[in-house]
């Protein structure tokens, strides 16, 4: 179950509540610690990157399945239908051209051409809307891909230097236990050699 956590309280965001927001340099808040932030300078709170912009994040969940049924176009997906989209508009373009000539060569019958042209016009702007909204959506997977890659080198890292402070702990133990046996080992050489001295 993916889950995404604000960068600035560090809570689990609620992905059926609307109020999740990124900026564009790919960092993640509820709307509350983000519209605070931004009150006293236009910052990003976390990378401190001056005059950002952000946006709403919108999520696709199945209610039967809840969380579990977050889905992110793959990029793949996206990159598929885009292409799908630009070839239709493609097509709808050489349509649009041949009847454009169609029309000049017969401006003088009463061909009724209007309405397939405003049904093309339609359909252009349907493509044109679905195509924006999937580069949206490509863009943000991108950007929440970016973050999460961000976060999982900085907790790698973080696991490094604490394996490094547990190594370094460990051998001044060892040397530790080196030190005290030397001690003992002195400590009852000398005793005996106090024990010899009162014998004489």
């Amino acid at each position: 179950m993916e889950k995404f956590s604000c960068s600035i309280c560090l809570n689990y965001l609620d992905i059926k509540s609307n109020k999740i927001f990124a900026t564009n340099c790919g960092h993640i808040y509820d709307e509350a610690c983000l519209k605070a932030a931004l009150a006293s300078q236009n910052q990003c709170p976390s990378c401190r990157r001056p005059n950002i912009n952000y946006f709403q994040l919108f999520f696709e969940t199945d209610d039967n399945q809840g969380a579990k049924g977050l889905n992110f176009f793959s990029e793949e997906d996206t990159k598929a239908q885009l292409a799908v989209i630009n070839k239709k508009l493609d097509n709808l373009s050489l349509k649009m051209q041949s009847i454009n000539g169609f029309r000049s060569s017969s401006s003088q019958t009463n061909v009724p051409i209007d309405n397939n042209l405003n049904d093309l016009f339609a359909k252009i702007e349907r493509l044109e809307r679905e195509n924006n909204d999937l580069r949206e959506i490509h863009e943000m997977h991108e950007i929440v891909l970016a973050n999460a890659e961000k976060e999982i080198a900085e907790l790698k890292d973080e696991v490094r230097q604490r394996n490094d402070i547990i190594n370094s702990l460990q051998l001044q133990n060892d040397n530790l236990r080196e030190e005290t046996n030397e001690l003992r080992l002195l400590n009852n050489g000398a005793a005996i050699h106090v024990d010899r001295l009162i014998d004489l």
